[in-house]
């Protein structure tokens, strides 16, 4: 499968883009700031993948202002959605979050929901 992956030089990036080659998948980093909708567009408009995993934007939350994070989560999101469905239409994009979009909660969102390895999940 080609997979173009935003987000790669993350922690969880690094390490998908390790396992997914290790499968036998190629894979196309982004390298284009999400927030700029012209360069990302015209980065990804002659790439050939099947699936889109878009794991970039800010993390600690509280390290950053409210206008950047705005401006990288959810702007950069909505242009990463914005440019495939331009560019390919039918393709199927995974976005990956986290609980710190939400205000703080009393009661956990995390819980187990299966026991799979890592090959079950990247082959």
């Amino acid at each position: 499968m080609n997979i173009l992956l935003t987000g790669g030089n993350g922690f969880i990036g690094k390490h998908l883009v390790r396992d997914l080659k290790n499968c036998g998948h190629k894979v196309f980093l982004s390298k284009s700031n999400i927030s700029n909708y012209e360069s990302l567009q015209k980065e990804i408009e002659n790439l050939n993948f099947d699936t889109v995993i878009h794991l970039a934007g800010l993390s600690h939350v509280v390290d950053h202002s409210p206008s950047l994070l705005y401006e990288t989560n959810v702007i950069g999101s909505q242009n990463v959605v914005l440019a495939i469905e331009k560019n390919y239409q039918k393709k199927k994009i995974f976005l990956a979050s986290t609980c710190h979009v939400y205000a703080d909660t009393k009661k956990s969102y995390l819980r187990n929901v299966s026991a799979r390895t890592e090959e079950s999940l990247c082959c």
